[in-house]
């Protein structure tokens, strides 16, 4: 039995895919950043979904003058909107609309999945939610524990971005400066020009984590991703609502008790 999944770590992960195998799973992962297209629950539930719940919301309100909607009464919302949106015509217009099933593999043109081009400066554009704005630019200094030795450790022409879900290292940064990264299994290494070594990482699932000292709550990282922020959490615990929409409903207060940043 086909299972179509995005490419969430867990979907990646070995035990995952082994207990699937033994089970007669076969686990299929879309490209990244094609889900819009190729994912039939994005294709033709969540976006109906996503007016009955604003609709059933906007019922709420005027059922309830003077009230404002909270995480108490989101459940029902969401019980209420989902059966109009999942009905099994929605689902199979789904997969037929993403060429899954009946099977069309040239039901998209080229066009559609074309390379895109900005023309922002890539100095201070960064992805995060829709895009990050970099707002200053400075060195900073962090502390590092390196074989039971603590070190102070300046980094020069960081970036603040204050969208950035998680502080990151750049590796072609690093390697532009004259040092050079070696990646192991459990750990990666930064060597500086003069041959010893600057700053070292373990690996924590498919990242790698700078080995800061435990008063440092801040996690750098060596490659993309983070640990899940408020966010993405809200996304999940809300049926993976949009980002967009979920920031809008804290906005607009149509929800309290959501706290999307720490």
């Amino acid at each position: 039995m086909p299972v179509v999944l995005d490419n969430h770590f867990s979907h990646l992960h070995v035990e995952t895919l082994n207990l699937a195998k033994e089970n007669g799973i076969i686990m299929l992962s879309f490209p990244p950043h094609c889900s819009h297209k190729l994912q039939p629950l994005d294709v033709s539930v969540f976006g109906p979904f996503k007016k009955y719940c604003a609709s059933a919301q906007d019922t709420w309100l005027r059922n309830n003058p003077g009230k404002t909607i909270t995480i108490y009464d989101t459940p029902k919302i969401v019980a209420d909107s989902l059966p109009f949106a999942q009905t099994s015509m929605n689902i199979m217009s789904g997969f037929r609309k993403t060429g899954i099933f009946p099977f069309n593999a040239n039901i998209f043109s080229a066009d559609e999945f074309s390379s895109k081009f900005s023309t922002e400066d890539p100095e201070k554009k960064y992805w995060c939610l829709d895009s990050a704005t970099v707002k200053a630019k400075g060195n900073v200094r962090i502390t590092t524990r390196m074989n039971n030795e603590i070190k102070d450790i300046e980094l020069e022409e960081a970036l603040y971005v204050p969208e950035l879900r998680s502080n990151l290292m750049s590796v072609a940064k690093i390697t532009d400066k004259g040092n050079s990264v070696i990646f192991k299994n459990k750990e990666a290494i930064i060597v500086g020009p003069d041959g010893r070594i600057k700053l070292m990482g373990k690996r924590l699932g498919n990242l790698y984590y700078i080995c800061e000292t435990p008063q440092v709550t801040a996690k750098n990282i060596l490659s993309e991703g983070a640990r899940k922020s408020p966010i993405e959490l809200w996304h999940e615990r809300l049926g993976h609502l949009n980002i967009r929409d979920l920031i809008d409903v804290v906005k607009n207060e149509r929800a309290i008790g959501i706290k999307l940043y720490r």
